[in-house]
C-alpha cells in the first residue's frame, strides 16, 4: 500500500502532528524514540501506537516514512 500527498482528501492545513519513521534511526528501541524528526521511530510498527493514539484523539496526523527497507507485517 502506498499513500501519497496526491490524495484528494488530504488537507495539508489540517495536519497537526507529523510522526517520523527512519530505518536508520539512532534509537535502539521504540522506547527511545518519540516520533520527532530528531528521534524517529525505528520501524512502522513502533510508530503505530502513537499514530493510533493521535487518530483516536481526533488529531490529523501525517506519518512520514523515511527511505529504507522495512521488513514488517503490518497486518498485525
Amino acid at each position: 500500500y502506498v499513500a501519497t500527498t496526491e490524495s484528494p482528501s488530504l488537507d495539508e492545513a489540517s495536519i497537526r502532528l507529523t510522526l517520523h519513521v527512519a530505518a536508520d534511526s539512532d534509537a535502539r528501541s521504540a522506547a527511545e524514540a518519540d516520533g520527532s524528526a530528531a528521534r524517529p521511530f525505528p520501524s512502522i510498527l513502533a510508530a503505530r501506537p502513537a499514530l493510533h493514539d493521535a487518530l483516536r484523539a481526533g488529531t490529523p496526523v501525517r506519518l512520514r516514512i523515511g527511505p529504507g527497507t522495512y521488513r514488517e507485517d503490518l497486518r498485525q
